[in-house]
């Protein structure tokens, strides 16, 4: 069973550590590709002997979250005839079933015939961002709640032909194909009020003008204050959350 995981990202010194501790030891290449980073990101990645990282059209503030769907549905198909699988996630999604090797439930769902698997999403909340004590991040924080817009298809067989909408919330299979619900995938998103907004000031600052113009991505702009994805949004919420890693979900 081989797997390849395609991660895009920027400055992520703070989240990169539990992402490769969560995926490096559960795939066979780490595909990661630079939308405007840092030199300490760069040199964590770097220290995986699998990894690699590739420069892509998203560098000097030029992201574009239409431009980007496109590219990945083209880049991936490189991985046909060399892998089984294909993860393709941001550094704060972290695919999750329930503690068991994300490699060992892919090869049971290959073994039972599933090709897409598409889990169900949590956001997953936190007051402030953990301190690394070398634990796994699903360890650390265990609470979020559920959020549908979440249910993303992001293991998939490559021979499959893959169309993802803006943001990959949703997507289109090659002959019908429909992914199998099952896992989790924890958006590690919320740690409180002030990261909302450094986090969202970043990731606004590398808009493209199309994204701009389209109003792509409207909730990480700095005036955005209500509504869904919004920090009273999050805080509302998180009122609400459950122990999403330390309990089994009944699937139905």
């Amino acid at each position: 069973m081989t797997i390849w995981l395609y991660c895009l990202f920027g400055e992520e010194s703070k989240m990169m550590p539990f992402f490769l501790r969560h995926y490096a030891p559960q795939v066979d290449k780490l595909i990661m590709l630079d939308g405007d980073s840092d030199q300490e990101t760069r040199a964590m990645i770097l220290q995986q002997p699998h990894a690699v990282i590739r420069p892509t059209p998203f560098l000097d503030r030029k992201y574009d979250d239409l431009e980007f769907v496109r590219y990945i549905e083209r880049l991936y198909k490189e991985a046909r005839g060399h892998a089984d699988w294909v993860l393709v996630v941001d550094v704060d999604e972290f695919l999750y079933f329930d503690g068991k090797p994300i490699r060992k439930a892919l090869e049971n769902l290959r073994a039972y015939g599933f090709r897409a698997v598409q889990p169900y999403g949590y956001q997953m909340v936190a007051d402030e961002f953990p301190e690394d004590d070398g634990r796994q991040l699903p360890e650390i924080i265990t609470h979020g709640f559920q959020d549908r817009i979440y249910n993303k298809m992001l293991a998939f067989d490559p021979a499959l032909d893959v169309r993802w909408s803006v943001g990959r919330h949703s997507c289109a299979i090659g002959d019908g194909y429909q992914p199998y619900m099952f896992g989790k995938l924890l958006h590690y998103r919320w740690f409180g009020e002030q990261y909302h907004i450094e986090r969202n000031a970043r990731n606004h600052a590398r808009k493209s003008q199309g994204d701009l113009d389209m109003n792509r991505g409207y909730h990480v702009s700095p005036d955005y204050t209500e509504g869904r994805y919004s920090a009273k949004w999050f805080m509302a919420n998180a009122l609400q959350a459950e122990n999403v890693t330390g309990t089994e979900l009944v699937y139905g």
